[in-house]
């Protein structure tokens, strides 16, 4: 049987790191993003192989990964920092809410 498990490589300081969200404590390290994902294969092997000898389950594969793509906000390129997040109010600015389906009021924050 095959078993096929997402995993998730990191850039840390000086090297990559890499886990499996599916299979909890199976880690893997490397100097390199091949280095990783072959210590990390090898890993999941030994994890699913012990898991198979103690006869427990081995985990369903239930993770999976998108990419997000969101325009950098205004002046963002200009002065090399971010910019205020559109989405978060300042604290100047309240989020209000209108009269809810009951008819009762909203609220604010």
């Amino acid at each position: 049987m095959m078993y096929r498990f997402l995993i998730v490589i990191e850039k840390a300081n000086g090297n990559f790191s890499a886990y499996s969200p599916d299979l909890p404590g199976c880690v893997a390290t490397g100097k390199t993003r091949e280095q990783v994902t072959r210590n990390m294969y090898e890993a999941i092997e030994m994890h699913v192989r012990g898991l198979v000898e103690d006869k427990l389950p081995v985990p369903k594969s239930h993770s999976f990964a998108e990419y997000v793509a969101v325009p950098p906000t205004r002046g963002a390129f200009q002065s090399g920092k971010a910019g205020p997040n559109p989405y978060e109010a300042s604290p100047r600015q309240g989020v209000k809410f209108g009269r809810d389906r009951r008819g009762g009021a909203g609220s604010s924050f």
